[in-house]
């Protein structure tokens, strides 16, 4: 499994980062400051039976978490992926329209902590 980290603030990217590799979900989990980066990374490999795990911010430049998502349902190799947003949005719109991708294993509000790394461990 391959575990990408989407974020357009660099701390959160680094720390975020740094809680996967010391939770031992990944040791190289990729980096993407937002949705088209990781769409175009995701595109290029789609030939591979490979299985993402994806942690996606909602509010970036550029292409949005939601925009990625919407993009995403439209790609071959949705059903090798799960994604958890991990968003500083409180809204409770937001967590409701998560739950209309399927792709969408989880919510959680930024920092990504103990319990959030505890539910990536059982995403897949």
């Amino acid at each position: 499994m391959k575990v990408l980290i989407v974020d357009d603030d660099f701390i959160m990217l680094k720390l975020h980062q740094l809680r996967v590799i010391n939770a031992g979900l990944s040791l190289k989990p990729q980096l993407f400051y937002n949705g088209r980066e990781a769409l175009n990374f995701l595109l290029a490999a789609e030939e591979t039976d490979e299985q993402y795990l994806i942690l996606l911010d909602l509010n970036m430049p550029i292409m949005s978490g939601w925009q990625f998502l919407e993009a995403l349902q439209q790609q071959a190799l949705r059903s090798t992926i799960r994604v958890v947003i991990i968003t500083s949005s409180v809204d409770p719109a937001d967590r409701q329209r998560a739950k209309d991708y399927p792709q969408v294993a989880g919510y959680l509000e930024k920092p990504l902590n103990r319990q959030g790394l505890d539910l990536l461990a059982s995403v897949f």
